[in-house]
This record gives structure tokens, C-alpha cells and sequence, in this order.
């Protein structure tokens, strides 16, 4: 039963989404769940607490690979020149 809940709270969490996100519900519960357990740190009260800790995770799931798309965008593998260096 929770695995339907953590699905409905993923359905939400991507309502939001860009079109073209590769991350369906499946991978974004797949994911946040790697990271909780990861996390290992906290131990959830009772069964609201681990939709809550879950839909934070699949939040920072979402937020870091928006964050990695953007540097990809803005040259996020080139090599950094310092300005001094650059003749013109």
C-alpha cells in the first residue's frame, strides 16, 4: 500500500515537470528511495513521516537534475580560462 502512495506523491511531483522529463513516477520513487536509504540517518515516525521524508527526496531529486541540465546547457564540462590568460 505504500508503494501506491509514494507513486501518487511522484505523479504529483512531476505535475510540474517539463515536458520531455525521462523520469517517469517509477524512476522518481526508485530514486528518492535510494536516497533515503542512503540518508539512513533518520528514522520516520510513522507512515506520514515516510511520504513526507519521501516527497522531500523526490523534490531534491527533481531540483538536482534540473540543476544538472542547466550547467550541461551552460558548458558545464568545458574548461574554465581565467580572463587574464585570453588574448584578444
Amino acid at each position: 500500500h505504500l508503494y501506491a502512495d509514494l507513486r501518487a506523491v511522484a505523479r504529483w511531483r512531476l505535475l510540474g515537470a517539463r515536458r520531455g522529463q525521462t523520469l517517469d513516477t517509477t524512476g522518481l520513487v526508485h530514486e528518492s528511495y535510494l536516497r533515503l536509504v542512503d540518508a539512513g540517518r533518520v528514522a520516520p515516525r510513522d507512515r506520514a513521516h515516510v511520504l513526507a521524508l519521501a516527497s522531500r527526496a523526490m523534490r531534491f531529486v527533481l531540483v538536482d537534475r534540473a540543476r544538472a541540465r542547466a550547467a550541461a546547457k551552460r558548458g558545464g564540462g568545458a574548461d574554465a580560462v581565467p580572463l587574464d590568460a585570453v588574448q584578444v
